[in-house]
């Protein structure tokens, strides 16, 4: 199983990229490229957060919670 605190630094990377625009996570040149299951359960806890929508992209709520620079769930309960 993932390490809790690796899934949280996974999804806001992930925030990070779909902030930028690069929505295709999978197709992304990582350095040291996670487990596609880690990918989806990441990206699964984004759409739980309201952070992306359904079709993938980053909401405005996603965008405010990447402007307080803080862990997401935290983030999401500031705004």
């Amino acid at each position: 199983p993932i390490v809790p605190m690796l899934k949280q630094q996974l999804s806001l990377t992930i925030l990070y990229l779909k902030n930028l625009e690069i929505n295709n996570i999978n197709d992304f040149d990582f350095i040291d490229k996670p487990n596609f299951d880690y990918i989806v359960e990441s990206v699964k806890s984004l759409y739980f957060l309201k952070a992306i929508n359904e079709n993938g992209f980053i909401t405005s709520l996603g965008k405010e919670m990447l402007s307080l620079n803080m862990d997401l769930v935290y983030a999401k309960s500031l705004v």
